[in-house]
């Protein structure tokens, strides 16, 4: 009987303990995978608004020499010119609607920078058709009021030409774009244009000022305190960081917890997230939630124990009773017999 009494308080006091321990860890776990959830869609918009900083840069590039080809000579001399004053264009080519190289001429004297240009490019003037297989940037107000000034222009310019030209583009053909490539561990970039003639016109841009432009857009470590406990890294092709902001101290072969690849024309790059791990409140959480089942749990402990030596006392009380009528019993037993 007494074993009974014991194994019945211990399940009062370790079922509902469990139980607890249980439902507190579930809803521990939960709340850790909500709290990932939403610190990651978090840490998503903010090294998603960094890309479309970055875009908006070959955005504004894009508009600036959609303009700029529009309106240029395609003569030697002028794109010659063209090439030597532009902070960001180091080389322009052309190729001719029939495929073949326009400039840098096959017949002219080629200084030392063109013909590294044209080794440079040789996959382009083996294939001129993988240049225009580069996209153009997705649609915005300013590209489109590029392109609709641009229509004019060279509608006036060029007279029906310019307009079965721009039939054609608008039929499905691509009017201009941007081409990546490799070269020597570097990556290059070049923006191709074609006019009315179904000409195309390519700037390759100098990868050291496309950098410089596009860290200058990045934010800086210090004076923003949403930055103490994080940093965030810009990854080339390589692997290799370019540029990190933040003041987070990165541990050596630390793991990145979150990673976005950069949109094109900067597909192969990518932006890198350090911070500490997504689940150290959760784990706060979780010992709070176990503190309190323990506090139960001790509480159910002390009221079984209670029950427990109340029973004893109780069970003695009635033994003590049965030996006292007993014993009188007895005493009584004898007189009467005899």
């Amino acid at each position: 009987m007494q074993n009974k009494i014991v194994i019945s308080l211990l399940l009062i006091v370790l079922l509902p303990v469990g139980f607890l321990v249980w439902l507190g860890l579930r809803m521990a776990h939960n709340e850790q995978q909500v709290l990932e959830v939403q610190v990651q869609a978090l840490v998503r918009a903010q090294l998603t608004a960094v890309d479309d900083s970055i875009l908006t840069y070959f955005q504004g590039l894009q508009n600036d020499l959609i303009e700029t080809a529009s309106r240029l000579d395609q003569g030697s001399e002028s794109l010659n010119k063209f090439a030597r004053e532009s902070s960001q264009v180091t080389q322009v080519l052309v190729i001719g609607a029939d495929g073949k190289r326009v400039f840098p001429s096959a017949n002219a004297v080629l200084s030392d920078a063109e013909k590294q240009f044209l080794q440079r490019t040789s996959a382009i003037w083996e294939n001129p058709g993988i240049l225009t297989q580069g996209a153009a940037l997705g649609p915005s107000a300013q590209t489109a009021n590029a392109f609709s000034t641009t229509r004019r222009k060279s509608d006036v310019n060029s007279g029906s030409t310019s307009v079965a030209a721009y039939a054609s583009v608008e039929a499905g053909q691509p009017k201009f774009g941007w081409y990546a490539w490799h070269w020597n561990a570097e990556l290059h970039h070049m923006f191709w244009w074609r006019d009315a003639q179904n000409r195309v016109i390519g700037f390759e841009l100098a990868p050291v000022a496309v950098l410089s432009e596009i860290i200058s857009r990045l934010p800086a470590t210090s004076g923003d305190p949403a930055l103490a406990n994080t940093t965030i890294r810009l990854v080339n092709s390589s692997g290799q960081p370019v540029y990190e902001w933040g003041r987070y101290q990165l541990q050596a072969n630390e793991k990145s917890l979150a990673m976005l690849p950069l949109s094109h024309p900067l597909a192969s790059w990518k932006l890198e997230y350090f911070a500490p791990g997504f689940g150290a409140g959760a784990a706060v959480n979780t010992f709070s939630i176990l503190a309190v089942v323990l506090v139960i749990g001790l509480a159910l402990a002390g009221l079984a124990s209670y029950l427990y030596r109340e029973h004893s006392r109780e069970v003695r009380v009635a033994q003590q009773r049965v030996n006292f009528v007993n014993q009188v019993s007895h005493e009584l037993k004898t007189p009467l017999t005899n």
